[in-house]
């Protein structure tokens, strides 16, 4: 059985129609180390007071690249992989990729290196640090993908 959303201006109630659509917009907002994200629906009213309020520090802010993009449309979702490029993809794949491969040649030598550190094999989970300083240590002109 097919359930239809309708959409409410979350400020004022107005529910969403052809002559005064809804749209769901997402933001950040709080102390800077401390954000959180939000999602509200607005008329384009409603959305003009939003962005009227912030015009003034919009202007003088430094512009984020590669940042979450609010929804434009309603339904209309993005997901993290859909706002970055097929070679963005590519590199960070390659990435995790050389992580795993590290990980097994990390777990080896502690396997071969018996030390004051503890050693995971099952291929999940967190490397002990104890034991990703040991090897890196050992090995200092290896490229650090694990942190320390």
């Amino acid at each position: 059985m097919a359930r239809r959303v309708i959409l409410q201006d979350d400020l004022d109630g107005t529910v969403d129609s052809e002559e005064t659509p809804v749209m769901t917009w997402q933001f950040s907002y709080g102390p800077r180390n401390n954000q959180e994200s939000y999602i509200v629906d607005l008329t384009e009213a409603n959305y003009e007071r939003l962005t009227g309020a912030l015009d003034e520090f919009v202007k003088v802010a430094a512009k984020v690249e590669g940042g979450r993009q609010p929804r434009q449309e309603t339904g209309e979702r993005r997901t993290r992989s859909a706002n970055r490029s097929a070679e963005d993809r590519e590199t960070e794949q390659a990435e995790k990729a050389a992580k795993a491969g590290q990980r097994e040649e990390i777990v080896a030598w502690g396997e071969a290196n018996p030390g004051d550190f503890k050693v995971n094999n099952s291929g999940r989970g967190r490397l002990d640090t104890k034991l990703i300083k040991a090897f890196y240590d050992a090995h200092p002109d290896v490229k650090q993908l694990h942190k320390v």
